[in-house]
């Protein structure tokens, strides 16, 4: 079981010892899929899509907002949060979300 965990750690498969910044886990590629063929995807569909538990999609979707890849707008109350490609300029985020409000870390 060891060589098992050993492997998915050293194979970057959660997203964890990774050379540079341009590289992305298998799971992390997979969410930018969903992100940008849906731009304004919500957090429940990414659930759902991703078939990932909720602790592990919270983690990898960090990662991509720290690393600047995805943008999240989330609603005031925060029970809404909605992602985007970088590559959407921020003016059209509140257009497609219908939120307006976009938070920057």
């Amino acid at each position: 079981m060891k060589n098992v965990v050993e492997s998915a750690f050293s194979t970057g498969f959660y997203g964890i010892g990774q050379e540079g910044e341009d590289h992305l886990s298998e799971v992390q590629s997979k969410l930018m899929k969903h992100i940008n063929a849906q731009p304004g995807i919500r957090y429940r569909e990414l659930l759902r899509l991703s078939g990932l538990s909720n602790g592990v999609l919270t983690y990898h979707i960090a990662n991509l907002e720290k690393s600047g890849r995805i943008i999240a707008d989330r609603s005031i109350n925060n029970k809404i949060t909605r992602y985007y490609p970088n590559n959407i300029p921020i003016e059209e985020v509140g257009v497609i979300g219908q939120s307006g409000i976009i938070q920057h870390d």
